[in-house]
């Protein structure tokens, strides 16, 4: 079984990973490409960066680039799940392996003060950067990302406005068998 995540930076997409890897998943992100290049040239591993690298290697090789790659690394594992998925034809690539599609959402603010609590690279931003970076993404304004798009394709979507961890781990056990079931 393949499930791939959809949704906004820290609407707990990465916390619904460790469900998965949890259950004997292998998890990969589509970005993981991304850093690996941005390692490569010796860049910072900030959004901004991290998502001009991704419009170059989705202008070089189309817009699909990033799950043809991730499909390619995965071929070996029966269970996987997705991670960083941002563009209908990373979508489409994937639904014609199979892959079902989870979209996790959850309000600007409570996703804020997430992003603000986990302390990754790409998260040291004031609030307005953040509204401006998750609307670009989000709406397309950026052409290599269109969350929107991508969630028209959620076969389940699960809100994650709740505070407590194990809450969405009972909430994507129930949808996921729910699902197989």
């Amino acid at each position: 079984m393949k499930f791939g995540l959809i949704g906004r930076n820290g609407s707990g997409k990465s916390v619904v990973c460790e469900w998965f890897g949890s259950q004997g998943f292998h998890v990969t992100s589509l970005s993981d490409e991304i850093r690996r290049e941005a390692v490569r040239q010796q860049r910072p591993l900030d959004r901004d960066t991290l998502t001009e690298i991704s419009n170059q290697l989705k202008a070089a090789d189309g817009m699909g680039v990033l799950a043809q790659r991730a499909i390619e690394f995965t071929q070996q594992y029966h269970q996987v799940v997705f991670d960083s998925i941002r563009h209908p034809d990373e979508v489409r690539i994937l639904k014609a392996h199979g892959v079902v599609f989870i979209g996790v959402d959850a309000a600007l603010a409570i996703r804020y003060q997430r992003v603000l609590d986990r302390k990754r690279d790409t998260d040291f931003v004031d609030f307005e950067t953040f509204k401006r970076q998750d609307e670009a993404e989000f709406s397309g304004l950026r052409p290599a990302q269109n969350i929107k798009a991508c969630w028209a394709y959620c076969d389940i979507v699960i809100d994650n406005n709740q505070a407590d961890k194990a809450a969405l781990f009972s909430a994507v056990e129930q949808a996921v068998t729910a699902w197989i079931d």
